[in-house]
């Protein structure tokens, strides 16, 4: 479970533009320790820290990781643990632009599709 304290650390290097520092910390992650919150509150950190956690592993090129691993826990995510349309739409939104993202840096790049995830929603 992600604590206060390691979302606080993540904000952090966020900030600074320490991606790689970032990554490091939730590299060994698996997706049952992504869903693995105790309450709505623990889901909201989880959730934070996890497209702050994307967001970096795109900026340093490990995009292998988000589309092999990451793309599929929100998958899970999404059918598993959106009970209310708020978080719905939430991780509807965050799997769309992680998806078109990968698509963006994959080459070629596919403009139309990178558009229709963009546009899905």
């Amino acid at each position: 479970m992600i604590t206060k304290d390691q979302r606080n650390q993540v904000q952090h290097f966020y900030a600074e533009g320490s991606f790689t520092q970032l990554t490091k910390l939730f590299d060994s992650f698996t997706a049952g320790e992504w869903l693995d919150f105790a309450d709505q509150a623990g889901k909201v950190i989880h959730m934070e820290v996890l497209s702050l956690y994307i967001e970096a592993s795109l900026h340093i090129g490990n995009i292998h990781r988000v589309e092999s691993d990451l793309i599929p826990c929100l998958k899970g995510i999404f059918t598993t643990q959106t009970e209310s349309s708020e978080n719905e739409s939430f991780v509807r939104q965050l799997l769309d632009i992680t998806e078109g993202m990968v698509l963006v840096f994959q080459e070629p790049c596919d403009s139309y599709a990178v558009m229709g995830k963009s546009a899905r929603g």
